[in-house]
């Protein structure tokens, strides 16, 4: 079982923050708990584990999809990997 920590990961490309921070700021606001990589990995951590880590302890993922986004390797693997 897998124990569930957060209700939505946020999977989106670093060019696209500013929209981001709204969609964060959505879900704050409507006490929707999200992880996100700035707010999820801290210095020293092993990057890749923590994305799986998160992907596998959130409840749903949403890809903010855009031109950024459809082009960067890592949001790709993010959807890929909790498909």
């Amino acid at each position: 079982m897998i124990d569930v920590t957060k209700d939505v990961f946020i999977s989106y490309s670093r060019m696209d923050s500013q929209i981001v921070i709204g969609i964060c700021s959505a879900f704050a606001q409507n006490g929707i708990s999200f992880w996100i990589d700035t707010d999820g990995i801290g210095g020293g951590d092993i990057f890749p584990e923590k994305i799986v880590h998160a992907i596998e302890n959130c409840k749903i993922a949403v890809f903010v999809s855009s031109v950024n986004s459809n082009k960067s390797k890592f949001a790709v693997r993010e959807i890929w990997f909790g498909i």
